[in-house]
């Protein structure tokens, strides 16, 4: 409960993780996660259809009348939010040598809120009455598989060669419907009223492409990375097609050096470049 009369949230939460081995050398792991969530409101703050300007006002506020049994009929307005939010992945990592590595991962995200604001037939300021709801969505299904492979070249030299894919899906959309002047007080509708309006909207994005990468490291001290990306996003057309992002940086560890005294703490110098 909160501090205004209709100030209220319920809440629902629950999760469940899970890790096992199905196989040798296979490790699966799964998490999810859902949220329902009920939040009411109080018409208030800088609002003409609210308590506290209202009262604040007393007879000089929107109603004209400074009575609290008039003031108190804003609490009839029904201002709720519904919540609902559901998140599942799992990954699977496969791990034939110890050099060797391959993890896929997919995962479901899913946010839906429906916003309902209802002022029933009788309301000041709106005696016939005004209700508009609107609920909206955003789906995404992500994809992402990462192949990673070590070897050493001598005592000194060690590379580490990395490569895969990605692809997100997402598709949001809203729908809003408006309507006003009930016939009666019985519970209203977008459809009990006699004037309508309604606005949709959706949008679909989807990103996908591939990476590659190998680090270089040398003594433990020197690195040196190189890899690119092979990027396609729908924003942009279907013309667009694939765009390719090059990227290479190196790091040298300054105070793992014979002539670094380690009175003087840790040094590491790196430079990178990059495009996206």
């Amino acid at each position: 409960d909160g501090v205004l009369p209709n100030d209220k949230e319920r809440k629902y939460q629950i999760r469940a993780n899970l890790d096992f081995t199905p196989i040798k050398n296979v490790a699966v792991n799964w998490s999810s996660a859902y949220t329902n969530s009920l939040i009411n409101q109080t018409p208030a703050g800088n609002n003409a259809q609210g308590v506290t300007l209202n009262a604040f006002r007393r007879d000089r506020n929107y109603f004209g009348n400074a009575s609290p049994d008039t003031i108190a009929k804003v609490f009839q307005q029904q201002l709720d939010s519904y919540i609902d939010r559901a998140i599942l992945g799992t990954t699977a990592t496969w791990t034939p040598i110890a050099r060797f590595s391959s993890r896929f991962t997919l995962g479901y995200d899913r946010a839906a809120l429906e916003n309902r604001n209802v002022r029933p037939f009788g309301f000041p300021a709106v005696p016939l009455g005004v209700i508009q709801n609107q609920r909206w969505a955003n789906n995404v299904l992500s994809m992402d598989w990462v192949n990673n492979y070590e070897f050493n070249v001598g005592n000194d030299l060690k590379v580490t060669a990395s490569g895969g894919t990605q692809y997100v899906n997402s598709l949001v959309g809203d729908v809003v419907a408006y309507s006003e002047n009930f016939a009666t007080p019985s519970p209203p509708t977008v459809a009990s009223g006699g004037v309508k309006l309604a606005d949709e909207n959706r949008q679909r994005v989807i990103t996908g492409g591939a990476f590659t990468q190998a680090l270089v490291g040398f003594k433990d001290r020197y690195f040196f990375t190189v890899g690119g990306r092979l990027d396609g996003n729908s924003a942009f057309g279907k013309d667009f097609g694939f765009q390719f992002y090059p990227k290479i940086s190196g790091s040298w560890v300054v105070s793992d050096e014979g002539f670094w005294d380690e009175k003087l703490g840790t040094l590491k110098l790196r430079a990178a470049y990059g495009q996206a």
